[in-house]
């Protein structure tokens, strides 16, 4: 699947930097801020070393709450 290919295709630092946004975007309007997100989140907090965060191209965890995640490692 092309999708899951460009995903795996991304660095660790695009994933940091994603992570960021994540984070902010949450802080900024927990209105906002899906279950999927929150469980992302959640995740994340946890495993901090974890820099192989991979989500699915064009979904939204902020608006989309029956959007998904996976980690590639």
């Amino acid at each position: 699947m092309g999708d899951s290919d460009e995903n795996k295709d991304l660095t660790i630092a695009k994933l940091k930097v994603y992570r960021k946004e994540l984070e902010h975007h949450a802080q900024m309007d927990r209105t906002l801020t899906s279950t999927a997100c929150n469980d992302l989140l959640a995740y994340m907090e946890k495993n901090k070393g974890d820099d192989f965060l991979v989500t699915r191209n064009g979904w939204n965890p902020f608006t989309d709450p029956g959007g998904s995640w996976w980690l590639c490692k």
